[in-house]
């Protein structure tokens, strides 16, 4: 009995290890609006939010302009990139409507359904959060009203824990420049 209780402990263990490594983000590349190949890794500086929309989704036409919001707001760290994974025949449809309503930030086009695959997407809107390590750090699916709210707090939450290493950063920084000089002044 003892020996079950103890071997359940370690599988428990070792699910929680596993719930809490972070999934690395499928690479993909993608045609935009002017036909032009854009990858994933060319945002590799930045947060990236990944929202998959069809026109004839509802709850993504809703969403939509609060990710164009997003990018505004906090374009200096994050890029927002709304992939659409209508069929071919309704590109042209996407396009009028992302022209139309003028969104801030990058549109890419899924219409043989690859990356979709490769994100296990089945319906959309699903929206991905991607550090610029690649890795995954916050999904969500679907869209009600408010949920921009919390997509919101999951990128300033990112964007203050990259701050505060960066502080952390230059503070040592400074402090070995100050350290160096101090030993200079002391060597004349």
């Amino acid at each position: 009995m003892k020996k079950l209780f103890i071997l359940s402990l370690i599988i428990l263990f070792a699910i929680s290890l596993l719930a809490n490594e972070k999934q690395q983000a499928p690479k993909f590349e993608l045609q935009n609006m002017k036909g032009e190949v854009v990858k994933l890794s060319d945002f590799s500086n930045k947060l990236v939010l990944l929202d998959f929309w069809a026109t004839w989704c509802v709850p993504c036409l809703k969403e939509l302009p609060h990710l164009s919001k997003l990018q505004s707001k906090y374009g200096e760290d994050i890029q927002v990139i709304a992939i659409d994974v209508d069929r071919p025949r309704s590109i042209s449809k996407a396009k009028a409507y992302i022209k139309s309503n003028k969104f801030d930030f990058i549109t890419l086009f899924d219409s043989n359904g690859e990356v979709t695959d490769l994100y296990n997407i089945t319906n959309p809107p699903r929206t991905i959060l991607i550090n610029p390590a690649g890795e995954i750090i916050f999904e969500h699916d679907g869209y009600k009203r408010g949920d921009e709210k919390q997509l919101e707090a999951e990128i300033v939450k990112w964007i203050s824990q990259k701050s505060s290493k960066s502080d952390t950063l230059s503070k040592k920084k400074s402090q070995s420049k100050l350290e160096e000089a101090k030993s200079e002044s002391g060597n004349e």
